[in-house]
């Protein structure tokens, strides 16, 4: 892997997005049985879309087989299931998994390892390339971009089982540690206007909270107190709401809150495991991973009301980690309405 410099960093996100590749490599059978083979030609990002029929967008997220140790590796598709491509070939060793779109939707951040609990890296990847290993960035884990998509928010470990919460200007490369105490922060997500980041602080047996500060680490405030562990936030498209996952039902459910932590609200009632949550472009709809009865990790999409769950893959893989991004390419020629 090759480090990061500043020129590859803007090239890397500033490159014009081409023709997606077609589906290949080791994984290609594992898409058999896939539930939405078709591209649906009539989606559209505009306002007028049914959101609740026709999610718009493309999901990436990570894909592993089923076998204990397993690598991972990213892979993107339409929100509706179709049109399922590889993003990265690792080393089969690694890791991957993670993914977060860059705000043009151009390039994916995501960490690896070589084994679970061992060191942990941070890559970028252009959508374009040739399914290719990702471009070493820093060490953490947890990537997400800023809203202008010129700064990382990450965490990276400072101690046993603790984490504190960095950004890294992807311009020059520094890293500033905003969070540097022993209690642990992890899992930050950016406000919609890049004046605050959200995350969850603590762990262990006294489980973890929401918390929100300023981009530069400044006034922190606690929004959750339970004992229980909360985690993974992701903050609303229209900055109003705030989504993360949390184990005081007994398992991990996913819920929502206003951003000053009122009207938390539990949203999924599935049981199993329900966590990384992240939101439509819109703001309609909520993407999560959650079992199944088989124990396999799949990918749901709901309304953001918690209403309509619905499986959008249906693989003997574990597919996890989604997030959400608004590009989807229309069709060149007006969709036709024979067969609709």
């Amino acid at each position: 892997m090759r480090k990061m410099t500043a020129l590859a960093i803007a090239v890397a996100a500033l490159v014009a997005l081409e023709a997606p590749r077609q589906l290949r490599g080791g994984f290609a059978s594992a898409w058999a049985g896939f539930e939405n083979p078709e591209v649906d030609a009539s989606i559209d990002t505009t306002a007028e879309a049914d959101a609740a029929m026709h999610p718009v967008g493309k999901l990436v997220f990570r894909l592993r087989l089923a076998t204990p140790g397993a690598p991972g590796d990213i892979w993107m598709m339409n929100a509706t299931g179709s049109n399922p491509t590889r993003v990265t070939c690792s080393d089969p060793r690694l890791i991957a998994t993670a993914p977060a779109w860059s705000p043009n939707g151009q390039t994916i951040a995501f960490y690896s390892a070589e084994v679970v609990g061992g060191p942990q890296f941070i890559y970028l990847i252009d959508v374009t390339e040739d399914c290719g290993p990702g471009i070493l960035v820093t060490a953490g884990r947890f990537p997400r971009w800023s809203p202008d998509g010129h700064k990382i928010a990450f965490d990276r470990g400072n101690g046993p089982n603790t984490h504190d919460i960095f950004v890294m200007d992807l311009a020059d490369g520094t890293e500033v540690n905003l969070t540097n105490d022993a209690i642990g922060s992890h899992r930050a997500d950016w406000s919609p206007d890049g004046k605050k980041i959200v995350f969850a602080r603590g762990g262990g047996e006294t489980g973890s909270d929401i918390y929100v500060m300023n981009a530069d680490g400044s006034n922190m405030v606690q929004l959750t107190f339970h004992p229980a562990t909360d985690n993974a936030p992701k903050w609303s498209p229209d900055g109003k709401k705030i989504v993360f996952q949390s184990d005081r039902d007994g398992n991990n459910e996913i819920y929502v809150m206003d951003v000053d932590g009122s009207n938390q609200t539990q949203l999924t009632f599935r049981g199993g495991q329900n966590a990384t949550p992240d939101w439509s472009p819109n703001g309609q709809q909520i993407v999560f991973h959650g079992t199944t009865a088989g124990s396999i990790l799949q990918l749901f999409i709901m309304n953001a009301d918690g209403t309509d769950v619905t499986q959008v893959t249906n693989l003997p893989n574990f597919t996890s980690f989604p997030d959400w991004t608004g590009g989807h390419v229309k069709p060149q020629d007006p969709p036709s309405s024979a067969g609709r």
